[in-house]
């Protein structure tokens, strides 16, 4: 009977000391799930929640090949299932296979079938190679081959440089509205049909002081607005709030559930401002737009940089925290039910995609010239 109640004991401690699953938090706000996370990462039980990278392989605009193509910046991209990349470099759209090597151009500049003037946005759907040329006003698809597929004249109204084609046949516009009455200019997403109908209007905005419409301030620390986008899913969030709050959205536009984190709060250094103010002072604007005079910094860096969706709808997050080398921030990853889970240090990119298991990052060399680095991604416990 002792050696049975001393079992029963060991049994209790061992079960007291081990480590248990976390209660996520969660609460409903106007019928939406919403995931509260706070300062510190959950500890999900049996769930990979950092990673290592190893560099896989290098698109280097200061090569003599993309010298010769006439390639020297890098303004968009995107990525296909099979890892072929596809890079708009202002001029035009080129691709490369999954080892970096070019494969072909896309299209011209020009305003035939499958021409194109400027595009502002490059996205891999439903197989196909879909771009936005605002100036044609014109969504072009092409086949992974280089032939045209198909285009489709915008015929909406709304003022937009960014818009996207979704997965389902529905259109993804960033619509902007000028308001000089108040000084600023507002931005939010909307989702319309194939006919170009708005469908719904999505609620997040974030708005900018725009110095010609003669605001009385004007912030150096610019808000704006994130945007990823999944098989069947749509990832929104504006940097105007004290806390990081992303909120998800299916392709007709219904609300499904927000994602919100506590953030530290950053103050903004003086070098920070002084280097921003030096650069503006180098501007002819300067002075036409009173700049000495109307500008201003908030007391706080916004809650997020950026943030950008893998294909397991994985959310990396990108903050103004340093990291512990220099020209490393803070990444807070979130798993796919938006539980944050960890937070990973990071170079200072100026373009990511999370795709393939892989992480694509395109760095401004010290030579000036850019450089698009694909690293094979290992998850961890």
């Amino acid at each position: 009977m002792k050696r049975l109640l001393y079992l029963i004991l060991i049994v209790f401690i061992i079960s007291s000391c081990a480590p248990k699953k976390e209660e996520v938090e969660r609460i409903i706000e106007d019928g939406v799930e919403v995931i509260i996370n706070h300062i510190e990462p959950y500890q999900i039980k049996g769930e990979s929640n950092t990673f290592t990278l190893e560099e896989d392989f290098v698109i280097d605009t200061e090569s003599e090949d993309l010298a010769d193509l006439g390639m020297d910046y890098m303004e968009l991209f995107d990525v296909d299932p099979k890892g072929n990349v596809y890079i708009y470099s202002g001029e035009q759209l080129l691709k490369f296979d999954n080892k970096g090597r070019y494969v072909r151009t896309f299209g011209r500049k020009g305003q035939g079938p499958g021409e194109y003037i400027y595009i502002h946005t490059v996205r891999i759907a439903s197989g196909k190679i879909s771009v936005f040329d605002d100036q044609n006003a014109k969504f072009i698809f092409y086949n992974p081959d280089g032939t045209l597929y198909k285009e489709i004249k915008k015929t909406s109204g709304i003022f937009t440089f960014l818009a996207t084609c979704l997965d389902n046949g529905n259109f993804l516009f960033r619509e902007r509205q000028n308001l000089p009455e108040k000084g600023i200019r507002s931005f939010h997403y909307s989702i319309l049909d194939e006919s170009f109908k708005k469908i719904k209007d999505m609620n997040p905005t974030y708005w900018i002081e725009i110095p010609y419409f003669n605001p009385s301030r004007i912030s150096f620390l610019r808000n704006n607005m994130s945007l990823g986008i999944s098989n069947d899913k749509i990832f929104v969030g504006s940097n105007m709030s004290e806390d990081i709050e992303i909120e998800v959205y299916d392709f007709q536009g219904e609300l499904l559930r927000k994602v919100r984190k506590e953030t530290k709060r950053l103050k903004i250094p003086m070098e920070y401002k002084e280097g921003i103010v030096e650069r503006w002072k180098k501007s002819p604007v300067w002075e036409e737009w009173e700049l000495k005079r109307k500008h201003y910094f908030p007391d706080y860096f916004h809650p997020f940089k950026e943030f950008w969706i893998d294909d397991d709808e994985r959310i990396f997050v990108e903050t103004y925290e340093k990291g512990e080398k220099p020209g490393e921030y803070i990444l807070h990853i979130f798993n796919p039910q938006g539980i944050f889970v960890s937070s990973i240090a990071l170079r200072e990119a100026r373009a990511r995609k999370f795709k393939n298991n892989r992480l694509y990052c395109i760095y401004r060399k010290e030579s000036g010239f850019e450089e698009l680095v694909a690293y094979k991604k290992k998850w961890e416990f």
